[in-house]
């Protein structure tokens, strides 16, 4: 049976947050670190502020292709800023993990 600790950042870390993330980290226990957000930039600013402030290398839960799919219904246009911002976010390293889900946003011009 898989165990699972999970906890709620409710949106950007704090400082306390971060340290608990890297005292959870260090324990001899931890395994993987797993980030479940929006599937938009401001999911994925949350994502890059977590691994750059923690050192810790998330994996983005459920934040992939298949799930922004379904609920493709529910998608908005993208605004020329927010295109431009996914643009900027395609030459991060640290997104790299999420960089096909900013193709595929920009190319169908839709937004979760």
């Amino acid at each position: 049976m898989r165990q699972v600790f999970s906890i709620y950042l409710g949106g950007f870390h704090n400082n306390t947050r971060r340290e608990l993330l890297q005292k959870l980290k260090k324990s001899k226990h931890s395994k993987e670190f797993y980030y479940f957000g929006d599937i938009d930039y401001g999911g994925f600013k949350i994502l890059r502020n977590l691994v750059e402030k923690t050192g810790i290398n998330f994996v983005a839960y459920n934040m992939n292709l298949e799930t922004l799919k379904q609920g493709r219904n529910y998608c908005e246009s993208l605004t020329l800023i927010y295109r431009k911002t996914l643009e900027e976010m395609l030459e991060d390293d640290l997104l790299n993990l999420v960089a096909i889900l900013l193709r595929y946003t920009i190319i169908n011009n839709e937004k979760d």
